[in-house]
C-alpha cells in the first residue's frame, strides 16, 4: 500500500513540474514595458532568454539566467520589480525567504550585480542582508551601496538575533510590516527575541 502511493505522490510530482516549465510563460506577455524599459522574453532552443532596451541602451541576460525547459521543477521566471535611473532590478524565487535578486544595468558602462536581500534606498540602490559567518557561524548584517560599491559589515550579537533564516526573525507585524524602518541614514531592524518580546536595533548607514 506505501508503494502505491509512493508511485502516486511521484506521479503528481512529475505532472506539476512539467507543467511548470516553460509553458508558464504562456500566463504572461513575452514583452513587457516597464517604467520605460522594453523587456523580452524570447525562444532559442529550449532556452529562454530575457533581452531589454533603454533609451539607446540594450542588454541581453547573461546565459547564467537562461531558463532551461527541459528541467524537471517549474523555474520562476525573472520579472522586473523597480529600477532607477542606473539599475532594474529582476526578482526569482521558489517562496517566502527563498528568492534571488538581481541588477541589471541601465548604463553602458555598468554591468549586472546580485543584490542584497532587503531594498531600502532605491535613489542610491542601497540594500541590507542578514546573514551568517560561512565559519563561525556568527550573525551579521550587511549593508551594501550598489551605486557607489562600499559594503559595510556589523557584527550581531547571536543572543537576539537568531534562527537558520535571519530574516525570518524580523518582526512585521502590523506595528511595522516590512520588518525595519530606515530613515535619516539610519537603519532599524525590529527583532523578535526568544522572550517573544521585539527589539528595536538601530545602525547608522555609513555606505
Amino acid at each position: 500500500m506505501f508503494l502505491k502511493i509512493g508511485f502516486l505522490i511521484l506521479a503528481i510530482h512529475i505532472n506539476v513540474a512539467v507543467f511548470g516549465q516553460c509553458d508558464m510563460l504562456q500566463t504572461m506577455a513575452n514583452k513587457i514595458d516597464f517604467e520605460g524599459v522594453y523587456i523580452e522574453y524570447y525562444a532559442d532552443g529550449d532556452l529562454v532568454k530575457i533581452k531589454y532596451r533603454f533609451g539607446d541602451f540594450t542588454n541581453l541576460f547573461p546565459n547564467e539566467f537562461d531558463m532551461n525547459c527541459s528541467n524537471q521543477y517549474g523555474p520562476s521566471i525573472w520579472k522586473p520589480t523597480w529600477r532607477n535611473d542606473r539599475f532594474i532590478e529582476f526578482s526569482s524565487g521558489c517562496g517566502t525567504y527563498c528568492f534571488s535578486k538581481v541588477l541589471m544595468p541601465l548604463k553602458v558602462n555598468d554591468s549586472f550585480k546580485y543584490a542584497g536581500q532587503t531594498l531600502i534606498d532605491t535613489a542610491n540602490t542601497i540594500y541590507f542582508t542578514l546573514i551568517r559567518e560561512e565559519r563561525s557561524y556568527d550573525p551579521f548584517l550587511k549593508i551594501e551601496n550598489y551605486t557607489t560599491d562600499r559594503v559595510q559589515k556589523i557584527a550581531l550579537n547571536s543572543r537576539i538575533v537568531d534562527g537558520a533564516i535571519l530574516l525570518e526573525g524580523l518582526d512585521y507585524s502590523e506595528a511595522h510590516p516590512q520588518g525595519f524602518e530606515y530613515e535619516n541614514k539610519v537603519l532599524t531592524l525590529f527583532v523578535k527575541t526568544k522572550k517573544e518580546k521585539v527589539k528595536a536595533m538601530r545602525f547608522k548607514v555609513e555606505v
